[in-house]
């Protein structure tokens, strides 16, 4: 084999923090010394990702002591509440519930982690639990 690229970009590249990585429709092109060249999409050892802070991240596929990249992106979720009740699943273990009206705004949650969100001037942020 002389080198390795990228044919086709997996399926998802916009990620959420916390998300794990999926390289579904990640397609390799070899191409080797004679001209040949071969697609695989499995058997391809992937580095480089971490959902853990938002950004660009470069994102190495390597095969057979090769090695190519392809780029993802990694977003902080955000939420909009424009209904009269909202259920809101932020993640696997934290569910934000809303309630507003013109003249008041109830945010409850429950979790099992200590540190979820409060309310201050209108904004939710991480910091808490119970309600608001």
């Amino acid at each position: 084999m002389q080198s390795i690229s990228i044919s086709t970009p997996p399926a998802k590249t916009e990620y959420y923090i916390g998300d794990e990585i999926n390289t579904d429709g990640l397609q390799l092109k070899l191409t080797y010394s004679n001209g040949m060249t071969e697609l695989i999409s499995d058997g391809f050892a992937v580095n480089g990702f971490s959902s853990s802070v938002s950004g660009i991240k470069e994102i190495t596929v390597s095969y057979n002591g090769f090695a190519t990249t392809f780029y993802v992106t990694v977003k902080t979720p955000s939420i909009a509440l424009d209904a009269d009740s909202v259920k809101i699943e932020v993640t696997d273990y934290c569910i934000l519930a809303a309630t507003t009206d013109p003249t008041n705004v109830t945010v409850k949650w429950s979790t099992s982690d200590n540190k979820v969100a409060t309310v201050s001037n209108g904004f939710v942020s991480a910091i808490g639990a119970g309600n608001a």
